[in-house]
């Protein structure tokens, strides 16, 4: 990164925020002790928005940031109201590796976060528009385009980032849009089963039965790091055997060691974020995998695996189970599958939301103008095909 001054502050005399940019990893380490109590009463809060996530993703990744643009705003007494956590990077590949992107900071495709935004405590929003008009001054013309992934269509934030790219005279354009499916669970295991279909209770009935009768299922939970040193090589061997290498970021090396050393991290009992790494077994074989992350009241299905060859004991729908009755035991209530839908999703949710990707080209620069000028070319010869059928 360049060699810049690690912060800047201003304070307009018409706004009850400081507002900061910060530029260096030390300016950013600064904030680690007001990051999670900032998030805990934010209006968006994930575990991609974690100071654990952001801080793992600064040590395997921080060599492909070009800058920091990190912007926060104050209140009169000190407070941490915003954090608008941005960087520069390379593009990831064929055209766009000629444009410098402006990306939320903790989410590249070597490690996937499905649901990065800014840091807002409730109440201030306002703060957001002011942050990220000196997010765009501090970038200057260091970038080409802004893309922003996973975005919650009901979010009030995306709307004043909207808002502002269009004030700034640029246009936002939406894409990728597809659902994230969820569970609103009930206190009991009972009560969740009486919202299902007779035929769901009694296919799932019927799996149980055939399981108990030859008593050959285990389950093991991660609840030490010795577990995860255990658990996590049978998670990313169940997860190969189900997709490639070239389908599944996940199955990359600096994915896997991020994920394995947040799952050290996140498997203590008093950790407000807690990992559920859960496998399988049947016959002592392991079957099926799942890895998914937890906090208060709230679950995000994150990966899994199973075996495809012992479909006939249907592993990925008896995890499925074990996941939901885990979950209703913990008290969690909200229970996120995150996007991308199929068949065995749908068949367990009772809600959804929407998300999209949002994107942004830079006015001015000749790097976009000619990568926007290549896609139009290529997409009036050969249009996109249509997006899949859900399975």
């Amino acid at each position: 990164m360049k060699k810049e001054p690690s912060s800047s502050a201003a304070a307009p005399a018409s706004s009850p925020w400081r507002i900061e940019v910060l530029r260096t990893e030390e300016a950013l380490r600064g904030l680690q002790a007001e990051w999670e109590p900032l998030l805990s009463e934010a209006v968006a809060r994930n575990p991609f928005l974690s100071w654990d996530w952001t801080e793992l993703w600064w040590r395997k990744m921080h060599r492909q940031v070009r800058r920091l643009v990190v912007v926060t705003a104050r209140d009169e007494t000190g407070r941490l109201d915003v954090v608008l956590p941005l960087m520069i990077v390379p593009g990831e590949g064929g055209a766009r590796r000629w444009l410098r992107h402006l990306h939320f900071l903790g989410g590249t495709p070597e490690i996937e976060a499905e649901g990065l935004e800014p840091l807002v405590r409730q109440g201030t929003e306002g703060a957001l528009a002011a942050c990220w008009r000196h997010a765009l001054e501090e970038a200057g013309r260091d970038w080409d385009t802004a893309r922003f992934r996973y975005l919650d269509t009901a979010s009030p934030l995306v709307a004043i980032l909207e808002q502002e790219i269009k004030t700034a005279g640029m246009q936002a354009t939406r894409s990728q849009q597809q659902i994230s499916l969820m569970i609103d669970l009930p206190s009991t295991w009972e009560s969740y089963l009486g919202t299902r279909s007779g035929n769901f209770r009694k296919q799932l009935k019927r799996r149980n039965r055939r399981a108990e009768a030859e008593h050959s299922l285990k389950l093991h939970l991660a609840a030490t790091q010795a577990d995860v040193e255990r658990l996590f090589p049978l998670l990313i061997q169940l997860h190969s055997q189900r997709w490639t290498e070239a389908q599944s970021g996940f199955l990359n090396p600096t994915a896997q060691a991020f994920h394995r050393d947040l799952a050290r991290r996140w498997c203590q009992p008093t950790h407000p974020w807690r990992v559920l790494l859960m496998v399988l077994e049947h016959q002592g074989m392991p079957v099926a995998a799942n890895y998914a992350f937890s906090s208060a009241d709230q679950l995000w299905d994150y990966q899994g695996g199973w075996m495809p060859t012992a479909s006939d004991v249907q592993p990925s729908k008896l995890m499925q189970a074990e996941l939901v009755r885990h979950a209703i035991s913990e008290g969690i209530r909200r229970y996120d599958f995150l996007p991308g839908a199929n068949a065995l999703k749908q068949s367990w949710s009772t809600t959804q939301r929407e998300v999209f990707d949002l994107e942004v080209f830079r006015p001015g620069s000749p790097r976009a103008a000619l990568f926007r000028l290549l896609r139009a070319t290529r997409r009036t010869i050969a249009p996109p095909p249509p997006p899949p059928a859900i399975a």
